[in-house]
């Protein structure tokens, strides 16, 4: 249904229960994507690059393999 602001809510609420995990990082580039926020996704990326460069999230970020929601 694509309720990006509904989204956004979970994702903060996530990031507070869970703030340096990858797969949290994961998520919020793909909302960032599918919102089409270009800024907020390129901070996400960067960030799993820098922080967790040998994950399996960061390494479909760099091929451009977002979620399909």
């Amino acid at each position: 249904q694509k309720r990006w602001d509904e989204a956004a809510l979970h994702l903060a609420r996530l990031e507070r229960l869970a703030p340096d995990s990858p797969l949290t990082w994961w998520i919020a580039a793909n909302v960032a994507h599918a919102r089409g926020d270009d800024r907020e996704l390129a901070r996400w990326v960067e960030r799993l690059r820098r922080d967790a460069p040998d994950r399996l999230e960061t390494r479909q970020a760099e091929r451009g393999a977002w979620e399909r929601w």
